[in-house]
C-alpha cells in the first residue's frame, strides 16, 4: 500500500468513526469484513490505486468500496446516508497528502441470498496530490 493509499485509508476511516450520528447506530467500522459483528455494522473494502501524476507532481487515483450490513432494509438506507454523508466530510489535508477531489461513483443495496443480511455499497473516486 501506498503512503497515499495508507493516508486515505486513515482519513476514511477517522471520517466514519467520528461521525456521531453514524457510529450510534452500527456495532463498528471494520477494515474488511469482520470475524463477529452484530448488525448493522461498516466494512471498508480493498482499496485500488493508480498512478495519478502530472508533470510537476506525484498523485494517486484510489477507488474505495464501503459496505453498510443491516437485517434491516429501511435502516440500512437512512445508515447508508449517514455513511455517504462521513465520507464527503472526509478531512483534505492528509499525512503528506491532499485529496483533491472526492466523488461518489456509484452506489447500491443488494442482498446475497432471500434471508440475508442486506448491503449497502458506495463507491468512491478519490485523487490525491503529494505536498
Amino acid at each position: 500500500m501506498s503512503g497515499a493509499a495508507a493516508a486515505v485509508q486513515a482519513a476514511l476511516v477517522a471520517a466514519l468513526r467520528g461521525h456521531v450520528a453514524l457510529m450510534a447506530d452500527v456495532s463498528g467500522v471494520f477494515l474488511g469484513p469482520p470475524a463477529r459483528a452484530v448488525y448493522p455494522y461498516v466494512a471498508i473494502g480493498g482499496a485500488v490505486s493508480a498512478d495519478w501524476s502530472h508533470k510537476t507532481g506525484s498523485g494517486r487515483e484510489h477507488r474505495l468500496a464501503v459496505s453498510l450490513w443491516d437485517v434491516d432494509p429501511g435502516r440500512a438506507i437512512v445508515l447508508a446516508g449517514a455513511v455517504e454523508s462521513a465520507i464527503e466530510g472526509m478531512a483534505r489535508v492528509l499525512d503528506g497528502h491532499r485529496i483533491v477531489s472526492l466523488v461518489l461513483m456509484r452506489s447500491r443495496m443488494l442482498r446475497e441470498s432471500r434471508d440475508g443480511p442486506w448491503a449497502s455499497i458506495a463507491d468512491y473516486r478519490v485523487r490525491t496530490l503529494a505536498e
